[in-house]
């Protein structure tokens, strides 16, 4: 459940509106906040999107910038002047229904005076806005999830950056990637017999699998998806050598080429995993 809403003109402020969102995000996670240009699907309506995403929202941003207000369209008309205009539906409808709004005035921008507005956007005037400055983005987004903190409580900590260290979801991957390791040894290598080559190759699309699972689900902490690319490797190490030990050829021998056969083998598993958290912020950068 979103519990930010960012409203915002593309025209306008589409690019401090994605930075906004990423800071966001590191805060409160992928599903913490939402924006129109992520969070709704080809083939939906979009207003009935919109309308279900404002009825769960805590809290509205609503981004201005200095055309917010006097933007138009291939006629000249102001967009503010149409009824279907998406960004006044999404002010008008949080207004009706008595949602917090936080006009965000960005580039210097100005709340516009009550004759700019349509009459269903002028309530918007009476509230206390926020300016976040380029020159200041740091310090000012920090201070606006310290004053948000009273209506979205897990803003609490604004000092930290990205999750914790250890997420209930990062022990999900931990554990399922000793028992998916494990039982990939057991078919392949000793019930199989397939050769090294192919076992690298198992080895290299399953740690990308589970790394791509996690970036999926937790936004990025290159300490913390080291640490478990580490922890993986050895746990399914030690997880292949109980299987091999049940039928005589553990995985962790005690003589060292042995070992350090073994070690490539995990070495495998955890790049894999970390190849596997950075891909799909890759393709998220190239494709904004």
């Amino acid at each position: 459940m979103a519990s930010i809403f960012i409203s915002y003109r593309r025209d306008d402020t589409e690019g401090h509106a994605g930075r906004l969102l990423d800071e966001l995000r590191k805060r409160l996670g992928t599903d913490g906040v939402f924006m129109d240009m992520e969070g709704i699907g080809l083939g939906l309506d979009f207003r009935q999107v919109i309308e279900e995403q404002l009825s769960l929202c805590k809290v509205v941003l609503a981004l201005i910038g200095r055309r917010w207000h006097d933007t138009r369209d291939g006629s000249g008309v102001r967009r503010l002047e149409k009824q279907d205009d998406v960004l006044r539906f999404e002010i008008a409808t949080a207004i009706k229904r008595g949602i917090t709004i936080v006009p965000v005035l960005m580039h210097g921008a100005r709340l516009p005076e009550a004759p700019e507005l349509p009459e269903d956007l002028r309530p918007l005037l009476k509230l206390n806005a926020f300016e976040l400055r380029h020159d200041k983005w740091s310090s000012d987004t920090k201070l606006l999830m310290e004053r948000l903190v009273s209506i979205v409580p897990d803003l609490a900590d604004c000092s930290r950056s990205t999750t914790p260290i250890l997420t209930s979801t990062s022990i999900q991957v931990w554990l399922g990637s000793v028992v998916a390791t494990a039982v990939t040894y057991e078919i392949l290598y000793l019930t199989l017999d397939m050769n090294d080559s192919f076992l690298f190759v198992a080895w290299m699309v399953l740690g990308i699998s589970l790394g791509i699972w996690h970036a999926a689900r937790v936004p990025p902490n290159v300490v913390r998806d080291t640490i478990l690319g580490f922890a993986i490797a050895l746990s399914a190490g030690i997880g292949m050598s109980v299987v091999g030990m049940v039928y005589g050829e553990p995985f962790l021998p005690q003589n060292e080429p042995e070992w350090q056969y073994g070690t490539k083998h995990m070495v495998t598993i955890m790049l894999g995993f970390i190849a596997g958290n950075i891909i799909p912020r890759l393709g998220a950068k190239t494709g904004r």
